[in-house]
């Protein structure tokens, strides 16, 4: 890696980071709306089978996040707040993922912009996890009964093992 190279990462590197962990939370929540559908036609009649959004869960039928809203909403009657909370996420989550990073290339050069790109991010980011915790009351009420999966219980092995990589404080 040549001088540049190196002067790049390190400049970039915060903002990189930032935009990596909105991009697992897009895809977090990406993913909520998919469990959350197959969840739906498990314990409901839906129009759409089970098999069906097994596909979507496994990405064998592609669906953009605002498709799977749609299905979302013809499948389940959402509260208007709650519908404004995925719209405002869903509106997030396509800004950073197709566009922030470009439409602030240069801004990204200069070493002065740092701060306010990372808060750009990170207020991005908020939107996107605010649609997605929005939505895992329902989905932990209905993995319990229709899946038994105790999602908390998986997030807090998740945070275990992962805590447990770096060993006592």
């Amino acid at each position: 890696m040549d001088d540049f190279e190196k002067k790049k990462e390190k400049l970039l590197y915060p903002i990189f980071f930032e935009a990596g962990a909105g991009l697992y939370d897009s895809q977090d929540f990406e993913y909520s709306l998919k469990y959350l559908l197959f969840l739906i036609s498990k314990a409901t009649n839906t129009k759409i089978p089970v098999e069906e959004t097994v596909k979507y869960l496994d990405d064998e039928t592609k669906k953009t996040t605002g498709q799977l809203f749609n299905l979302l909403k013809k499948n389940m009657d959402l509260h208007p707040v709650m519908e404004e909370l995925i719209l405002e996420s869903i509106n997030a989550r396509n800004i950073l993922i197709h566009h922030y990073l470009t439409d602030n290339a240069e801004r990204m050069s200069q070493i002065q912009n740092q701060k306010t790109i990372i808060q750009e991010i990170r207020e991005l980011r908020k939107k996107i996890i605010k649609g997605n915790e929005c939505l895992e009351p329902i989905i932990e009420g209905l993995a319990k009964i229709f899946d038994n999966y105790d999602v908390q219980k998986g997030k807090d092995q998740m945070k275990s093992n992962f805590l447990h990589q770096f060993g006592p404080d």
